[in-house]
């Protein structure tokens, strides 16, 4: 996933001529639903989902307000990865992972770097496969351990469409 800072985000705004004063009432709005990813422990800011703010400035320039649904449709039919993607795992704490991430619980794992068709997708594949994606992002560490949560508002709302 490709992201931009806020500094970047505030740059394609003034780009498309976009007030300073209706900046200040966008970027809010954009903030607690497409910011918040971080792919890596030593990452200094979080960036926001670019397709997300695409859509959402794209809507904004359109027709003058900001968008009804803050979800793109082509983002919000994700929900069924996360179906698919719980199907993969063998192991029956996996709606326990789930359970922890809807209630915004951190999960603590070691990121799984390569997958291995050979060996059982578990706990821990699941996880690293849902933080690839970019359903959960790194919010801490703990013990050398990322810890990971949901990013923002529009993954949660994804995930409330899945359950």
């Amino acid at each position: 996933m490709m992201g931009f800072t806020e500094e970047e985000l505030v740059l394609l705004m003034e780009n498309q001529e976009i007030s300073s004063e209706k900046q200040k009432k966008l970027l809010p709005i954009m903030k607690e639903n497409y910011d918040g990813y971080k792919f890596s422990k030593d990452a200094n800011k979080h960036i926001y989902n670019s397709n997300m703010c695409l859509y959402f400035l794209n809507s904004y320039l359109s027709f003058g307000k900001i968008p009804e649904k803050l979800v793109d449709v082509n983002i919000a039919s994700d929900y069924s990865k996360i179906g698919n993607m719980l199907k993969l795992c063998k192991n029956e704490n996996r709606l326990d992972i789930i359970e922890k991430t809807v209630l915004g619980e951190g999960i603590l794992t070691d990121i799984v770097q390569k997958f291995n068709p050979e060996v059982e997708f578990g706990e821990r594949e699941l996880v690293s496969m849902l933080y690839y994606l970019g359903y959960l992002t790194i919010t801490g560490e703990d013990l050398g351990y990322a810890v990971l949560k949901i990013p923002n508002q529009v993954i949660k709302e994804i995930y409330a469409e899945y359950f």
